[in-house]
């Protein structure tokens, strides 16, 4: 939200923690907070440009949910950072020194294929062009993007034309 502030891009923030909806108030002011749920976002259709999930999906319980009620609140595009299944650090979220994270030890990594058809089925008729990248690698490859999805994250965004109504 701060970076998208910065970018002079409006952002409203919502959590499903009201601790994280205060925290994004301290950090960030000028961005509106809401608490509410991925899976009934509090807007009408069509009311956002754009839908961003960060690290969100891997904790949802129905993140297909999530993904069709974005498709609907947005007019141009959704885009997820996910943790990436395939990563260096995966086996370490889940077998390994961060397994005993009481967060990390539930999150459910994606690969891009699985995200590409989870976005697939989400955006239906209104799907445009799906691309994706990988990055977050350990330093100094910190800034490199991947041609093979083997980073931390992976950034998957899809483009969605103008809904029928």
């Amino acid at each position: 939200a701060r970076w998208l502030d910065g970018e002079r891009r409006p952002a409203v923030g919502l959590d499903r923690s009201p601790a994280m909806a205060r925290e994004l108030r301290r950090l960030s002011p000028s961005t509106p907070a809401i608490v509410g749920e991925a899976h009934r976002l509090p807007c009408r259709d069509g009311a956002v440009d754009v839908v961003l999930f960060v690290t969100t999906l891997e904790f949802l319980e129905d993140p297909q949910a999530a993904l069709r009620e974005a498709v609907r609140v947005a007019r141009l595009g959704v885009v997820v950072v996910a943790l990436n299944r395939w990563s260096l650090g995966a086996p370490s979220r889940r077998w390994g020194r961060q397994s005993g994270r009481p967060l990390l030890s539930q999150a459910h990594d994606y690969s891009v294929t699985s995200l590409r058809r989870m976005l697939v089925a989400a955006g239906g008729r209104r799907l445009g062009q799906v691309r994706w990248s990988s990055s977050l690698f350990p330093w100094p490859l910190g800034m490199v993007r991947a041609a093979l999805p083997v980073g931390d994250v992976i950034g998957i965004a899809a483009t969605l034309v103008p809904s029928a109504s």
